[in-house]
């Protein structure tokens, strides 16, 4: 996990931090977990990374790195994989998760929460901060591009 453009989050002793990928047809499902305690928030937006060798198909899944909601709802829409799962903190935990490709490699997740069950926001040190004591697990599937990768001897 890293923040974007800013300064990296720290987080405390993780418990579990587990990547799968299975490879279903055309499509690729992704599994995340991810459970830390309470560590430094850093500053700014989280950035997740994709499995090696796997990349997002910008045809199915553009990049998108401006702030969430720019322009209009509905042109958002193409960014948004949606995901199963959340993130859970301590008194609070997301209600509806999406997937919102940063680059080839990397992603944001944009949230909702128990309180505001209206509002989106991405991941980042203001909102479900990595200074408190987290647990994530999200599960949802795109279309990859299998990028080679050389073995090393």
């Amino acid at each position: 996990m890293a923040a974007l453009a800013k300064t990296k989050p720290v987080t405390g002793t993780r418990t579990i931090q587990r990547l799968e990928s299975q490879r279903i047809g055309d499509k690729a499902r992704i599994t995340y977990k991810l459970g830390y305690a309470a560590g430094q928030a850093g500053n700014g937006d989280y950035l997740l990374t994709l499995p090696t060798g796997m990349a997002f198909n910008s045809t199915y899944h553009p990049p998108f790195t401006g702030p969430i909601w720019s322009g209009d709802i509905q042109n958002m829409a193409i960014y948004f994989i949606p995901a199963t799962g959340g993130i859970v903190i301590p008194g609070h935990w997301t209600n509806q998760i999406m997937v919102v490709p940063y680059d080839a490699t990397r992603f944001r997740l944009a949230v909702t929460n128990n309180s505001n069950q209206t509002t989106y926001q991405f991941w980042h040190s203001g909102f479900y901060a990595a200074s408190a004591s987290t647990g994530l697990n999200i599960t949802f599937d795109m279309w990859p591009t299998f990028v080679s990768i050389e073995r090393l001897v």
